[in-house]
């Protein structure tokens, strides 16, 4: 099942974003990592690091908000759609993974062009109206 068709999707969503990884240049361009924006609210924090839901490739029920590890990144979140690589690398790499990868960063896309006015209700950067 898509993470898009979870009941914890639209609290999900608000606090997602995706991130180019600046690190991997790899031959088809940087990587994207979906970042998760860490909630203030402690509730709300829970209860995304609560979201449990069957790993696309494998069907593994697996924690999909993650705690990166390391001192640099402590704290911080991300969201993986398949079994952490230090249990299953192959899940991972995976056309269903890349997929889901796919699908999420389209659903955020589609998200945040709805949410911005046509350029000729923005103005310009004095706020005079094209």
């Amino acid at each position: 099942m898509s993470i898009l068709a979870h009941p914890e999707w639209p609290l999900l969503k608000r606090h997602l974003r995706a991130e180019r990884y600046a690190r991997d240049t790899g031959s088809r361009g940087a990587r994207v990592r979906l970042e998760v924006v860490r909630p203030t609210d402690g509730r709300e924090l829970r209860r995304l690091q609560g979201i449990k839901d069957p790993c696309v490739t494998c069907g593994a029920i697996i924690s999909k908000v993650r705690e990166r590890g390391g001192k640099r990144f402590k704290g911080r979140l991300y969201f993986s759609p398949c079994c952490p690589q230090d249990v299953s690398l192959a899940c991972s790499r995976s056309p269903k993974a890349s997929q889901e990868y796919l699908a999420i960063r389209a659903a955020l896309a589609d998200d945040a062009d709805a949410s911005t006015p046509p350029p000729s209700a923005q103005g310009d950067l004095f706020g005079r109206k094209h």
